[in-house]
């Protein structure tokens, strides 16, 4: 049996990179191997403490390093490099929450000049082309030794549960959604700007806003500030983290996500719109391929976004929806048990 052990330096339920390493080890688990979970910084009885896998190195096989932030603990995985292999799940530009948490923009900072260190690893795994694009650009990286995964198993998939039915498309009442958790480099308040923007044709419209969120934060506050400054107090709700159920009835009653952000490795809300068949808006440029390939679907600025909602239609609607479940397909495909016996 093969003995695995999954490390990352954070580890938290809700967070797109604890979820992941969560589903990775029931993937792994599932086709025979014996793993275990990592970490410095977690929130769950399931993981050991990292000073554990120090003490037990010799004991696994292999050890799969996700890697999203700064970590003080990288030397040690360079010295046990021959059973480490890498995966990359890209890092927040530091320019991106410099504003709102001048700490978090220095670890990012550090981050961006940690990651030329990763080079010296033989196995390298990441989430999307983009991200393995901006290892082979910006930092030289062997396009050949990069392979890709994406962030989410097959048995997590399962799990998000969506009806098949057709969507109701009603101009005059569309349900906007925006899933992230609330912090700058989301770029929430464009989203409210956008949808504001069409508000004030189709007033009978609304927008929730699902993701986990700090009461006590500046942007948080600034945000609700904004929502009541525009009189959209009873148009956009803050939903706060939900459970899979409640975020599946969410989507099975949307019909456009609107994906503001502004630096994403993947962007795994888009994937689960997809399968609940609601139609994706998102900035230009920010989405890798792998997801989003209609520019059509992507805007540059709050007055492109409006032009495309303004006139957007039910035959268009449809259109766009039939089109990306091929992009649903290629990621359920490459999510398979089968991908993981050929890289674990």
């Amino acid at each position: 049996m093969n003995k695995i052990a999954i490390y990352a330096v954070d580890i938290f339920h809700g967070d797109a990179v604890g979820n992941f390493c969560f589903s990775m080890k029931e993937t792994l688990e599932g086709i025979g191997s014996h793993v275990e979970v990592f970490s410095t910084n977690f929130d769950s009885n399931d993981i050991k403490k990292y000073d554990h896998l120090v003490k037990n190195i010799n004991k696994f096989d292999l050890i799969i390093f996700h890697y999203s932030i700064y970590d003080s603990n990288l030397n040690f995985f360079i010295k046990n490099m021959e059973k480490v292999y890498i995966y990359f799940h890209n890092v927040t530009p530091p320019e991106l929450v410099s504003n709102y948490s001048p700490e978090l923009a220095e670890i990012c900072s550090k981050s961006y000049k940690q990651i030329k260190k990763l080079i010296k690893f033989k196995f390298f795994i990441t989430n999307s082309i983009k991200s393995k694009a901006f290892l082979v650009n910006e930092y030289g990286f062997d396009a050949k030794k990069i392979n890709i995964l994406p962030p989410i198993s097959e048995t997590q998939l399962s799990k998000i549960k969506f009806h098949d039915k057709n969507k109701k498309f009603d101009k005059l009442k569309l349900n906007f959604l925006i899933v992230g958790r609330i912090v700058p480099h989301k770029n929430i308040e464009e989203g409210i700007n956008i949808f504001n923007k069409f508000n004030i044709k189709y007033p009978f419209s609304n927008l929730k806003i699902v993701g986990s969120y700090d009461e006590s934060s500046q942007y948080f506050k600034d945000l609700i500030i904004m929502v009541n400054s525009l009189n959209l107090g009873d148009k956009i709700k803050f939903c706060g983290f939900l459970p899979d159920i409640e975020l599946n009835d969410i989507y099975n009653n949307s019909n456009i996500l609107i994906h503001p952000s502004m630096h994403e490795g993947f962007g795994l809300p888009i994937l689960e719109a997809f399968k609940a068949k609601v139609l994706v808006f998102c900035r230009r440029y920010i989405i890798s391929k792998d997801l989003i390939e209609n520019d059509e679907q992507t805007y540059t600025d709050i007055d492109s976004a409006q032009i495309f909602l303004l006139n957007l239609n039910e035959n268009k609607f449809n259109k766009i929806i039939l089109e990306k479940n091929k992009s649903f397909k290629f990621i359920k495909k490459n999510i398979q048990s089968e991908i993981y016996r050929k890289y674990f």
